[in-house]
């Protein structure tokens, strides 16, 4: 059969019109699929409740990665420890459901923590810094009937993120999308981009002694891991401008397995449970710059002003986040502490712009999980191993 040459070229015309539809179509879904995965910090201009943070998010049909508190207990004596920590919602339904879970949440971290500084008493005996220590942790509950929640990170489109800009209880909105997020090391580790102060001596920086405890959750379904760390009364604790402390904790993923779910956001933060601390200023950290082989959890302490110089000698801090379960039972872990620097030039001294700059030697694998207690001190190490840190 035979085709005229008009009838050929028409049919052509035809297939490069299809092509040309369908090139757009996906051009077009491409460019839907990137806009709804972006990832955003919203600072808020002052704390709001509970309820009020979710409906603001969800209103705008967001998604809520964390919604992150902070909460000051005051006493008799005056303003008392400050608590904050993040809560990472399963059931995003209504506003309501945020802050039932939320609330429940906070009741398993303060039974563990309680838990947990009654066998860490019962070892190393009693004290007025663990008087208070213990003292604060009621204020992990009551502390959330007011208006605490102070940033909320989200997924969703950058027009829905955009959205929130024009809220007057919105002071900011940084948006790091999905493409970002794939070069999330360079963002992490700008090359040629130097911390501008030098970290300081180890003695104004490395805490005195810290207990690693790795155990499931006595109500909160999950596994935890909490830093218990202290620099002894009469040290100075000087972190210096823009610097910060990260107590780093990883788990051996070298065989594919780990005790912890090894899940994380867009941008390499863990998904979890809930974290929880009373160090200044405290951020869930990145696993950005880390191998898939060392999955990380720990928190960190910014270096703006008002955080870096807000260290005690003599107070008992924590460090404590809950994961979700991971694929093995057993398994083993490292913990050690750096210093961080704040590089100002990437905004605020968040996760994303505090560098390291100092750490303390790491032993190898040398915490098993679980484990109630592992101690590490910084003149004669830890067990298993763990250098000293002077």
């Amino acid at each position: 059969m035979r085709f005229s040459p008009t009838l050929l070229r028409q049919v052509a015309a035809i297939l490069l019109g299809m092509a040309l539809v369908a090139s757009a179509v996906a051009l077009r879904q491409t460019s839907v699929e990137a806009a709804s995965d972006a990832t955003g910090a919203v600072i808020f201009d002052q704390p709001l409740g509970l309820q009020e943070a979710a409906e603001m998010v969800l209103r705008n049909g967001l998604h809520i990665i964390q919604l992150v508190h902070e909460i000051r207990d005051e006493g008799p004596q005056g303003e008392g420890p400050h608590w904050s920590g993040g809560f990472f919602p399963v059931d995003q339904s209504s506003p309501h459901a945020v802050a039932t879970q939320y609330r429940a949440s906070q009741r398993a971290t303060q039974a563990d923590l309680l838990a947990q500084a009654t066998v860490l008493t019962a070892a190393i005996g009693d004290s007025p810094a663990r008087i208070a220590y213990r003292a604060s942790l009621a204020s992990l509950v009551t502390g959330l009937d007011g208006r605490v929640v102070v940033r909320a990170e989200v997924r969703g489109s950058s027009q829905q993120l955009a959205a929130l800009r024009g809220d007057p209880r919105v002071r900011s909105v940084r948006q790091v999308g999905a493409s970002q997020s794939r070069s999330a090391v360079a963002v992490r580790r700008p090359p040629g981009l130097a911390a501008p102060l030098m970290a300081p001596p180890k003695e104004n920086w490395v805490p005195d002694d810290n207990y690693v405890s790795v155990q499931p959750s006595n109500i909160g379904g999950g596994r935890y891991v909490s830093q218990d760390f202290i620099y002894n009364s009469g040290r100075t604790v000087d972190m210096t401008d823009g610097g910060g402390l990260e107590m780093k904790y990883h788990q051996n993923n070298y065989d594919g397995t780990t005790y912890f779910s090894r899940s994380e956001d867009g941008v390499r933060v863990p998904i979890v449970q809930t974290w929880s601390s009373n160090i200044p200023c405290s951020y869930l950290d990145t696993r950005a710059g880390n191998p898939l082989e060392e999955p990380s959890w720990h928190l960190g302490s910014n270096g703006d002003s008002g955080c870096w110089n807000a260290w005690s000698a003599g107070v008992w801090y924590d460090n404590y986040i809950r994961a979700y379960p991971g694929d093995a039972d057993f398994d083993t872990s490292k913990a050690f502490p750096t210093h961080e620097q704040c590089n100002h030039l990437l905004g605020d001294c968040d996760t994303w712009a505090m560098f390291q700059d100092d750490y303390c030697p790491q032993g190898f694998w040398n915490t098993a999980v679980p484990i109630v207690s592992w101690h590490w001190n910084r003149f004669t190490g830890g067990d298993g191993g763990q250098p000293a840190c002077m």
